[in-house]
């Protein structure tokens, strides 16, 4: 397994990859230290096209195009899911509907996917795919922001979320 990390707007991301090729992504998360990670590899384009990029690559060209405001979707082939639990797929699978720039509330998800509320928040902390899995989008009830990940949480989520506002519109508007 091979570890490395991205800086982004709004924080290091660190990444671990499954496999001497790096064939999978297996956890994305917010790195609050710098000082116990290896050296940051900064987001850039691979100059060369594969087929099928490596995951590492893959990662940094969808990071850097997030980062950028341009909205495409992860191609989840790339994610070692591994054994998930059937409200963890549920959960999973109602995240990635949620459109860029729009939030829920953790009632509503638990009420959509069949828990509850405490039960959701759970489930969203041990979400291993940080911005890929956009737990970011959920909420407390009229959209206080509450228990996002890490010592700068809550502000990285407002920072989130307001980005994808910004270009979620952009997007949304090119679609029609």
């Amino acid at each position: 397994m091979s570890f490395f990390l991205l800086t982004t707007p709004w924080g290091m991301l660190g990444a671990d990859m499954q496999g001497e090729s790096e064939e999978k992504i297996t956890h994305v998360q917010w790195c609050e230290q710098e000082d116990d990670a290896p050296p940051v590899i900064p987001i850039k384009t691979p100059s060369r096209v594969l087929s099928r990029l490596k995951a590492r690559d893959y990662l940094t060209m969808w990071v850097k195009a997030y980062s950028e405001g341009t909205i495409q979707p992860f191609d989840m082939t790339y994610l070692a899911m591994g054994a998930l639990s059937h409200p963890m797929q549920k959960l999973h699978a109602f995240l990635m509907e949620i459109p860029y720039g729009q939030t829920t509330h953790y009632g509503f998800v638990a009420q959509h996917i069949g828990s509850s509320p405490r039960a959701v928040g759970q489930m969203l902390r041990r979400n291993r795919f940080a911005l890929i899995i956009p737990c970011h989008r959920i909420t407390g009830q009229k959209g206080l922001l509450r228990g996002y990940g890490g010592l700068s949480g809550i502000e990285r989520q407002r920072q989130l979320i307001d980005h994808e506002r910004t270009y979620g519109q952009r997007y949304a508007s090119q679609k029609r």
